[in-house]
This record gives structure tokens, C-alpha cells and sequence, in this order.
């Protein structure tokens, strides 16, 4: 067994008998991991507050081979995120992010420009930044880092080009249909111009360029609709937390 040192983000944690936790953490280094934090349960150890989701952390644990699941020892806050967490709204959107890093990402394996994409996203939340746009830029990149992103430049059917008109994004087909392809292949979400120019420039923007980016309330809707349906099917589930979202929002989408 080896001991390793990582900046991490939790992002969520399930109880362990009567006073410990499993937390599921992402790192730089070491990408998705899980571990076990004795006593983390307990309000007067310092592990309770260090262990709760939406921390930046310093970790320390120890690395277990053919197993997932390794030995927290050490956990120190970096950042607590506190603005985050005193507004609902926000504090939504932090624990959709981290439920949707969780539910996408593979085990162990790194990736820095994820864990720099996580951190942007809860930075601008926590500085007050739109949810919704956010949220937004967050889905679509995450989407491309992992490789389930869809095709936004050409219908999946024709190949050509989207024209002025927009096109239908479609889970099951990995993009946008046009208006004649998808005649023939049930239905989709459709996407204004206006819409898909908001995903590509997500997509093509340096990071720290991102908060530039302007989401109309005519986009806003259906981007939400869109890029729901499409996480849906690559999840294969509800996430948890679309109801708390939903509540927040007025009301479920489509």
C-alpha cells in the first residue's frame, strides 16, 4: 500500500456504519476515486466539515491495489465554497455538477483539464456568475472531454452542414439532425442557430475565456431541454439532483 497526496473536490458520500463516510473525490492526478474516512460522521472531528460535497481539499490517502476503494487519513480545506452554499440556486447547480462529474466520469483515471473544468465551473458559481450559463458550458465540455459529446458542426445524417435555420439535437444519433433527416428518424430537441453557436463557442473558448459568453433567455429553455435529454441517455438514468433543480426552476422540463 502507498501513501499519496492530492488537491481533490468531493463531490459526494455515503454513510459507513455509525460514524464513518466513503467519499467519492475527484483528483488531478488520480481522477475519480472513492474512499473510507473514519470518524467523519462525528461533529467534533475535524474530518466532518472537510469531508462534505462541494470541498476543494488537500487529501491524503492510502493507495490500495485491486480495490476502488482506499484509505482517507488526511483531508484539509482549500476552499469551502460558502457563497455557493448559501444560496439554494447555486448550491443546486454545485451538487448537479458534482452528480453528473460523478455519474460520467471512469475511475481512476486522470484528467487535469476535467478537474480544472470542475473547479472553473464551482469558482464561477461560488463568485456569483449565472447558474444557467454555467451550467450550460459546464455540460457541453464535460461532454467533449469524456467523449460522449455531440456532433454540433453537421447533420449526423446528411453530412451537410446546419443552415440558418437550426436542427434537432438527438440523443441515440450523437448530434443534430436536420429538418429532412429527421423525418426519417423519429423525433428531437430543436436548436436555433443562436443556441448551437452558444455550444460551439463553449466548446472552442480558451477557459479562462468562458464567462464572455452571452446566453439569451430565448436559449436559455432550449438548451436546458437539449442538453438534458441528451445527458439522460448517456447516463441511462434520472440524476437526483433534477428535482431539486426543478423545484428551484418552476417546474420540470420536457
Amino acid at each position: 500500500m502507498l501513501w499519496r497526496q492530492t488537491e481533490a473536490l468531493i463531490l459526494g458520500h455515503t454513510e459507513l456504519g455509525e460514524a464513518d463516510r466513503i467519499i467519492t473525490l475527484i483528483s488531478p492526478e488520480y481522477g475519480k476515486l472513492k474512499g473510507a474516512v473514519r470518524g467523519s460522521r462525528n461533529p467534533k472531528s475535524r474530518m466532518c466539515a472537510s469531508t462534505q460535497p462541494l470541498t476543494h481539499a488537500q487529501v491524503i490517502f492510502r493507495e490500495k491495489k485491486n480495490t476502488d476503494l482506499h484509505r482517507i487519513s488526511q483531508c484539509d480545506i482549500i476552499t469551502p465554497f460558502t457563497n455557493l452554499r448559501g444560496d439554494l440556486e447555486r448550491l443546486a447547480g454545485g451538487l448537479y455538477i458534482a452528480e453528473l462529474a460523478a455519474a460520467l466520469t471512469p475511475m481512476g483515471e486522470e484528467n487535469r483539464p476535467l478537474f480544472q473544468l470542475l473547479l472553473w465551473a464551482l469558482n464561477r458559481l461560488e463568485a456569483g456568475a449565472g447558474v444557467d450559463k454555467t451550467l450550460r458550458i459546464w455540460e457541453v465540455r464535460l461532454l467533449s472531454l469524456l467523449g460522449y459529446g455531440p456532433e454540433l458542426g453537421v447533420c449526423v445524417g446528411c453530412g451537410k452542414p446546419v443552415g440558418a435555420g437550426g436542427a434537432s439535437l438527438v440523443p441515440a444519433r450523437g448530434g443534430l439532425l436536420c429538418g429532412g433527416c429527421l423525418s426519417q428518424n423519429g423525433s428531437g430537441v430543436p436548436l436555433s442557430l443562436g443556441s448551437l453557436n452558444f455550444l460551439r463557442r463553449a466548446l472552442d473558448l480558451d477557459i479562462e475565456k468562458l464567462g464572455r459568453l452571452n446566453l439569451t433567455q430565448s436559449s436559455q429553455h432550449e438548451l436546458k431541454t437539449a442538453m438534458r435529454r441528451y445527458l439522460t441517455y448517456q447516463v441511462n438514468y434520472d440524476l437526483h439532483t433534477y428535482r431539486f433543480l426543478d423545484l428551484l426552476g418552476g417546474g420540470p422540463v420536457a
